[in-house]
């Protein structure tokens, strides 16, 4: 790619107790990471993946989620799903 790098920026959901998706999730970072034709920023919802990914030497960017964002994460019926996406873009737009 010339002398430009490519910036990309990649969203880390893992939790520590998942388990073996989260030692998969931290490989691929890793092998991510040895690109040398990208810029990868991480961001991450904990502050422990923060900590553990900048121990590993790569760059973390710590998302904090408002109360909102944090509610839409919880199940919810797709009727009352559908009201708020149709409102959101009602606001939006």
């Amino acid at each position: 790619m010339g002398g430009r790098k490519l910036n990309v920026a990649c969203v880390f959901l893992g939790e520590l107790d998942s388990g073996g998706g989260y030692q998969i999730q931290i490989s691929t970072i890793i092998e991510l990471s040895k690109k040398k034709d990208y810029n990868f920023i991480f961001i991450v919802f904990s502050k422990n993946n923060q900590k553990i990914l900048n121990e590993i030497g790569l760059d973390a960017v710590f998302y904090k989620q408002s109360i909102f964002e944090k509610f839409l994460k919880f199940p919810i019926s797709f009727k009352l799903f559908m009201a708020l996406s149709f409102l959101i873009s009602f606001c939006v737009f």
